[in-house]
């Protein structure tokens, strides 16, 4: 009996032991207690973490050297590139499926001593970047739709498509101004004006960001490329650019600050250009004084790939790679984008700071914004994809369906002289050109992507009430043909030809810039051959960028932009083109005439000549026009008030009226012009829209609301004020055709 006691008390003491280990381990480290701020857990992990470690989370692996014949290489092979102290990202793994992203990560996890997850970073410009997802149209179509709300729920599909296969940030939107047409990148932007790319951008973050990053469903954003990016010299890609200081912040600057304010961006990617002589990845007055202490960003900056190293191979303002890191690190670069080899990094990072070159607050202001991040998006505590759920894929109707409506807003109607939409007694119909039989949709889309052609489209819409021949008759590219006669034959034979022109894929994208803005190859030449035939010729443009046509608007009945439109473009194309679809999109971007009359973007100041020896040089088809197979008109402009103050805001309405016989949809833009300024300010500039639909013989009041302090301008001392005296107000269909205009004052 005693025996027995005695080994009851022994238990019972190794019971307590074993339950106050057991209690000890189930209470969260620090780092992982969720009754803690994040701010908390981020000061615990960077006081216990070592030097290497932090440098670890500044890094980026790709995730391409990660795979091995398409599959995770073995623990031994992934140790020798993610070592034993973590990462901050990896890029370019693109997981098809979530037990991808999940493999990866779990290995990630086990092998640094918090557990701290990998940010999984991925294209999303227009699509997440996987076969199968949705494809929406390039930005710069979706600009034309002038429909912040159709895409914020597009920011959304590709959002939870993208978080649906492991991905958590994706690098979009591209803010820049689209003001130099002959950069490849203007198909990635939303036009040229500032307040419409601001809508858009801000409706594109708000979309993919959601109310909450901790929902299964959204994806972190980096905005990009930060800053003045847009208009390199000469067009051509990474070129420098030459702005005033005035001038980016009045016009290029807000672009991104509205992303990051009033959106919530979390992420910045600086530019590999230089602005004015200084690299922005290099430059601290942009990465921080500017964004971090005026605008108040606390997320984490992102070196465009290769940005810190071409401070030394391409600027030539450092010596090598330490001294690059030095500069771009110290100016605000929070994460390398593959501008060294991992192992060269930590090593270079660590001896800075070891021989005191790089203070220690530096590293963790960097190591903070990457951990806030996780933190922020729930993955130290979450860090897997829910494999029960499936990705997103093209079998989804609503997500498809949605992509046919962005399309088809964004299908902008440049000249009708009444030959659509195509009439039913159509029956014969002619398809000429080279964009007849492309299946490009749009830059950063899935690979393999082979979206349906517009002759395709044609045929499924057409083929039963008419016959349709095709002869691609045109090349994109210089091929020195000028046999058309199959063409000429054609064209005599049909009721209507649709000649399907516009850009090859190899002509558009990153540093794929043109010289020439005109139509390239022999498809001019096509035009001019079928311009002494009496068949209406509707020219169909599927493109990335401006095309100046002055003589081939000339030579064709009707021109239809339908831009690289994604999985549903074409679709959308051949719906305006039978009436199905009335179109209503508005152009985000000038038209020249010429590539020799660029710039000519609309908000120009009052100085500038609008003519030379060789005729005008505005656009041919200005910002804001598209029209539509309906009219409208505009009356009874009311002002609440003629006079306000700085503080106040301006209030006004006006009818609008659906004059046509069927329904249509039209975008209302207010434009505003500051008489006289104490620095010159543009003739006008866009202040707000409104996209509202009307059914044939409807009239609709439309009011707006401005507060006065949306009429600021950076002065010569570059302060941001509203000067007192007369404002412009002016309302139209585009920023040329002006319907009703006043003025009133601010005092």
């Amino acid at each position: 009996m005693g025996c027995r006691t005695r080994f009851s008390v022994r238990s019972t003491g190794l019971i307590l032991l074993v339950m106050v280990t057991t209690l000890a381990v189930a209470k969260p480290q620090p780092h992982l207690d969720t009754k803690l701020s994040i701010e908390e857990r981020i000061a615990y992990l960077l006081d216990q973490m070592t030097l290497e470690e932090k440098i670890a989370q500044m890094d980026m692996i790709s995730g391409r050297s990660t795979l091995q014949e398409g599959l995770l290489g073995d623990e031994e092979a992934l140790l020798e590139i993610y070592g034993n102290d973590g990462v901050g990202s990896v890029h370019d793994y693109y997981p098809s499926t979530a037990k991808e992203a999940n493999q990866l990560q779990r290995f990630i996890i086990e092998h640094n001593r918090f557990g701290i997850p990998a940010l999984f970073i991925e294209e999303t410009l227009h699509g997440y970047v996987q076969p199968g997802s949705t494809i929406f149209p390039i930005p710069l179509a979706m600009a034309a739709s002038w429909d912040t709300a159709a895409v914020r729920e597009a920011g959304h599909v590709i959002a939870k498509e993208a978080r649906l296969h492991g991905t958590h940030v994706g690098l979009s939107p591209v803010l820049g101004l689209a003001r130099e047409p002959r950069w490849g990148r203007v198909e990635e932007t939303f036009g040229e004006d500032t307040y419409l790319a601001s809508r858009m951008g801000v409706a594109m973050v708000q979309g993919m960001q959601g109310d909450d990053l901790s929902d299964p469903d959204v994806i972190a954003t980096v905005p990009k490329h930060f800053a003045m990016h847009s208009v390199p010299l000469s067009g051509t890609n990474s070129s420098p650019a030459y702005l005033g200081k005035r001038e980016a912040l009045q016009y290029y600057l807000p672009v991104f600050e509205a992303a990051i304010r009033e959106g919530g961006a979390r992420g910045v990617m600086s530019a590999y250009s230089e602005w004015n002589g200084v690299p922005c990845t290099g430059d601290p007055w942009l990465l921080t004084d500017l964004l971090r202490t005026q605008w108040g960003f606390n997320g984490f900056v992102l070196a465009d790939m290769g940005a810190v190293r071409m401070l030394a191979t391409n600027h030539h303002v450092t010596e090598g790679p330490l001294e690059s890191l030095l500069q771009g690190i110290g100016a605000g670069v929070d994460m390398q984008f593959y501008d060294f080899p991992s192992d060269q990094f930590r090593t270079e990072m660590f001896e800075a700071v070891h021989w005191g070159k790089l203070d220690l607050k530096t590293i963790d202001r960097a190591v903070a914004a990457i951990l806030r991040l996780k933190y922020e998006l729930d993955l130290v505590a979450s860090p897997f994809t829910n494999v029960v759920i499936p990705p997103v894929t093209e079998a989804y109707p609503y997500e498809q369906k949605h992509a046919y409506q962005v399309a088809s807003k964004s299908v902008v109607l440049l000249s009708n002289d009444g030959v659509l939409p195509l009439k039913k007694s159509v029956n014969k119909i002619a398809v000429l050109g080279p964009a007849g039989t492309s299946s490009y949709p749009g830059g950063y889309s899935p690979p393999e992507a082979n979206v349906s052609t517009l002759l395709n489209e044609l045929n499924k819409a057409f083929s039963v009430r008419a016959e349709i021949r095709f002869d691609k008759s045109a090349s994109f590219f210089n091929d020195g043909s000028s046999d058309f006669q199959k063409a000429v034959e054609l064209a005599n034979w049909a009721d209507v030809v649709i000649l399907a022109l516009g850009e090859d894929e190899s002509q558009i994208g990153e540093n794929r810039d043109r010289s020439s803005l005109e139509l390239s190859g022999n498809q001019s030449a096509l035009v001019q051959a079928l311009s002494d035939i009496n068949t209406p010729k509707v020219m169909v443009l599927i493109n990335g960028r401006p095309i100046a046509l002055e003589r081939e608007a000339k030579q064709v009945n009707a021109i239809v932009e339908g831009w690289f439109g994604g999985d549903r473009g074409t679709e959308a194309i051949t719906s305006v083109l039978s009436g199905e679809v009335n179109p209503s999109g508005k152009l985000p971007i000038s038209f020249p005439r010429s590539t020799g009359t660029i710039p000519c973007y609309y908000n120009h100041t009052p100085s500038k000549i609008l003519k030379t020896v060789d005729g005008p040089v505005d656009a041919l088809f200005p910002f804001g026009h598209g029209l539509s197979y309906t009219t409208f008109s505009y009356s009874d402009l009311q002002l609440e008030t003629e006079t306000l103050s700085t503080s106040d805001t301006l209030r006004f309405s006006l009818s609008v009226k659906n004059d046509g016989e069927r329904q249509g949809e039209t975008v209302v833009q207010v434009y505003l012009r500051d008489l006289v300024s104490s620095v010159t300010t543009p003739v006008k500039e866009l202040k707000a829209f409104r996209r509202i639909e009307l059914e044939a013989g409807q009239t609709s009041e439309v009011s707006f609301a401005i507060p006065v302090a949306e009429f600021r301008i950076i002065n010569a001392d570059m302060q941001r004020v509203v000067e007192p005296g007369e404002f412009r107000l002016m309302i139209g269909e585009s920023s040329r055709d002006i319907r009703l205009e006043t003025t009133f004052r601010v005092e």
